[in-house]
């Protein structure tokens, strides 16, 4: 998985969490796993009828889940980006990315290093 020469997403896998490359499609599968995995965490997110509170390194969690589901948009602008505009649907993507923009810079989730890959397009879009 990557979104150009200068930017490789590898995800860990195994007891030993060794980082592994991957295409992807099954960076994407992994990944989405994972998401819906701490989203259903009660421990992370508790539900409303809990009574519990959020844990100590919540935003960290946050940051880190949004981190990588940037990475899908990475991808998709630097490698897929052709196909989108051949099935018409750049302005459904460019607005998808604009507000998961708009919402990880209001909470600060995503470092700005992290928004190299298609930070052209960020320009754009601001």
């Amino acid at each position: 998985m990557t979104a150009g020469k200068k930017y490789e997403y590898l995800w860990s896998i195994g007891p030993k969490r060794e980082p592994v490359d991957c295409h992807a499609s099954e960076y994407i599968h992994h990944l989405l796993d994972w998401v819906q995995h701490q989203l259903d965490d009660e421990e992370i997110f508790p539900s409303m009828s809990a009574d519990k509170g959020f844990p100590e390194d919540y935003m960290g969690i946050c940051k880190t889940i949004a981190t990588r589901l940037f990475r899908v948009y990475a991808h998709i602008y630097h490698h897929h980006l052709a196909e989108v505009k051949m099935l018409k649907e750049e302005a459904h993507m460019n607005t998808s990315l604009k507000h998961f923009i708009f919402s990880i810079q209001e909470f600060g989730l995503v470092s700005p290093s992290d928004l190299d890959p298609p930070k052209d397009y960020i320009q754009t879009l601001r």
